[in-house]
């Protein structure tokens, strides 16, 4: 792998935790039921986002439905890990108080 591919993982890597602590945070200081149906919005939306209904369908058979599949289980690995990591913090908090 090159130099430049190394970088964007790194990159995309650093982002995605960030984006997971900041996530991880906001819902952790909601209530357990907010935060739950935040989470489920969350993978509600994405389940949407890519089913257009004036999309070519035999387009995303050959080309976009890998794809589509593929994004919707790293949102799912990706708010798993929030999950996990808002729990974590919700001890920290109920510790602290």
């Amino acid at each position: 792998m090159d130099e430049a591919m190394l970088q964007a993982y790194g990159r995309l890597t650093a982002h995605e935790f960030l984006l997971e602590v900041l996530y991880a945070n906001r819902l952790a200081h909601m209530t357990q039921a907010d935060a739950d149906r935040t989470i489920s919005e969350l993978r509600n939306r994405m389940r949407r986002s890519y089913s257009a209904p004036d999309a070519d369908q035999s387009m995303a058979e050959n080309f976009g439905l890998q794809i589509v599949q593929d994004a919707k289980q790293l949102m799912d690995r990706f708010l798993k890990k929030v999950e996990a990591r808002t729990s974590e913090i919700r001890e920290q908090i109920s510790r602290m108080s």
